[in-house]
């Protein structure tokens, strides 16, 4: 059964319709028996568990440091790691390509020969892919910075 006691606030945080953070707050008046629940103090449920960061069952908490945990909901929410840029290059239609296909063989990457078919686009991780006909693969999305003209 969910919680029967009515929140206070409620904040989402939304990145996608998967990834998301929800917050809600309790006034502390529900909770009036317990230590530390006074006036302007708020117990913290976060993704559905309590928030405690002082390792108690009651926590409470005041806006300052519910302001503090958005914050870093926020900051969780960012993928703030810099991914490396690939350069878009248009190769002319048949271009021989070496590409890697994952394998090695004591040590020294295997790659595969093939055909690039243009023109690049840019995929959903923000880098740069060609499509290259392999024998025996078919027609495979390759980055454009892992190719090697032959």
């Amino acid at each position: 059964m969910g919680e029967k006691r009515k929140e206070a606030f409620s904040i989402l945080l939304k990145k996608t319709s998967k990834t998301y953070l929800k917050i809600k707050l309790y006034e502390s008046s529900l909770w009036a028996d317990q230590p530390g629940a006074e006036d302007g103090k708020y117990r913290v449920k976060v993704a559905g568990s309590w928030y405690s960061p002082r390792n108690t069952k009651y926590d409470f908490m005041t806006l300052h440091e519910v302001l503090a945990l958005f914050r870093d909901g926020l900051l969780s929410l960012v993928d703030d790691t810099p991914k490396p840029q690939t350069k878009r290059i248009n190769f002319p239609r048949g271009t021989r390509v070496r590409v890697p296909n994952g394998r090695t063989v004591d040590g020294v990457p295997v790659t595969d020969l093939g055909f690039v078919s243009p023109p690049c686009f840019l995929g959903a991780d923000q880098q740069h892919y060609i499509m290259v006909n392999i024998a025996g693969r078919g027609r495979v999305p390759v980055l454009v910075n892992e190719l090697e003209v032959v």
